[in-house]
């Protein structure tokens, strides 16, 4: 349950709202100890955009605070849901992992690991399938050709 105005990981961010928090985080850029803090709430935003290049931007900044050891959690799991709603499973579902292995309990990373599974399951049985109809095909044409 959220609180009321509250935002769930998966909604948008309005432009205004993304904006602003641009703002923040340029403001704090400005400052000899720029806050990790602003700069986490600035990826966030830039991965709740609906701009594909606004999230691999937002992946950067995740990837920055990991190196710098700053909420890696949260920052592992935002790259997750980021590259996942990218469309790039394979690499979502390891940092799902390496977060899962931090902390096995992790109810949203528990969720999206088993999300990005089936997703990635249903991608490879449709692969398979693909790849048994082209050597079917392929038997029948070389059947064909040996008949002649």
């Amino acid at each position: 349950m959220t609180m009321k105005g509250a935002k769930t990981d998966a909604e948008w961010f309005s432009p205004e709202e993304l904006a602003a928090a641009r703002e923040e985080y340029l403001e704090e850029q400005e400052k000899e100890q720029p806050s990790p803090q602003v700069k986490l709430r600035y990826a966030i935003a830039l991965a709740k955009s609906r701009k594909c290049d606004d999230k691999y931007r937002a992946i950067g900044l995740l990837e920055d605070l990991l190196e710098q050891n700053y909420s890696p959690k949260e920052s592992l799991y935002w790259i997750a849901l980021t590259l996942c709603g990218l469309g790039e499973y394979r690499a979502s579902r390891s940092y799902c992992e390496r977060l899962l292995r931090m902390e096995p309990s992790h109810m949203k990373a528990q969720l999206l690991h088993k999300r990005i599974k089936e997703v990635v399951a249903r991608e490879d049985g449709v692969v398979g399938v693909g790849i048994v109809g082209a050597v079917v095909v392929a038997g029948l044409a070389l059947k064909f050709l040996l008949k002649r």
